[in-house]
């Protein structure tokens, strides 16, 4: 098995949540089946067509996995999200993996930064990259770029509402800056939301702070549809239980935190 260097985002699967993958940089997926104990790397994903094209803009260029999501009813079915190098899907527990969405006129953008799956809806989901939201109703493999009402459309993290698929909510940013210790005010963060499955955006600003920097976190509640999650690169912690309309602080003062499971 190659070296694995870090990792950076970890998922679930399986019908009981019983499966945990790993995503590491340089850009593998390992999976555990008993509690993390030990870890199997099946099909490398270097065998991906295209993968000597990942790559990412800042040293040492090595593409990662930057999210990872299980399909909502299909437990061996399992999505993850390359920066930057697109969706890779597995059928079987994470045994194998296949690129999916790289087709045009119906790809998706290779920089994958968020990833969502409704749970009465698995076929629809949602994709955040640095050029906005793409949509997919059928499981992943075409897509559509939707961003009516979305600026600035550098988007971090993304959710879709559990029983309404029309319903998401993405953070938007002029670029990746905040993570470099950038002001939140001069990101041009904000929360926005969609009730009509992308085609357009609004702007929420209730219960928010101003602005915020690009926090690659935020998640729907899995057991209370129309709550969601957003924690902030700046250590506080968001929460809404009317779909995203308005907020209120949960958290304040922790550490940075740069990802959020929710299982």
């Amino acid at each position: 098995m190659t070296a694995l260097a870090a990792v950076g985002a970890v998922g679930t699967g399986g019908a009981a949540g019983d499966i945990l993958v790993a995503g590491t940089d340089p850009a593998e997926l390992l999976v555990s089946r008993d509690g993390g104990a030990t870890w199997i790397q099946g099909q490398s994903l270097r065998e991906m067509p295209g993968y000597d094209q990942w790559t990412y803009p800042g040293t040492p260029h090595t593409p990662h996995v930057m999210v990872i999501v299980p399909h909502p009813t299909e437990p061996a079915v399992l999505f993850a999200g390359i920066e930057v190098g697109g969706i890779v899907r597995s059928n079987d527990g994470g045994s194998t993996w296949r690129v999916v969405g790289e087709r045009a006129p119906n790809a998706v953008h290779a920089d994958i930064h968020g990833l969502a799956f409704c749970l009465r809806q698995p076929h629809i989901g949602y994709a955040a990259t640095p050029a906005g939201v793409y949509y997919t109703e059928d499981g992943g493999e075409r897509w559509e770029q939707r961003n009516n009402g979305l600026q600035p459309r550098y988007c971090r993290p993304i959710a879709v509402h559990h029983e309404e698929p029309t319903i998401a909510i993405t953070v938007a940013t002029n670029g990746a800056s905040g993570f470099f210790g950038i002001p939140a005010e001069q990101t041009g963060g904000a929360v926005y939301r969609t009730e009509d499955a992308g085609r357009t955006w609004r702007r929420i600003t209730a219960g928010l702070p101003a602005s915020i920097a690009p926090t690659p976190a935020l998640a729907a509640d899995p057991g209370i549809p129309g709550r969601f999650y957003l924690p902030l690169f700046t250590g506080e912690v968001y929460v809404t239980d009317d779909a995203g309309v308005s907020w209120r602080p949960l958290a304040t003062g922790l550490p940075p935190i740069t990802r959020a499971v929710f299982a």
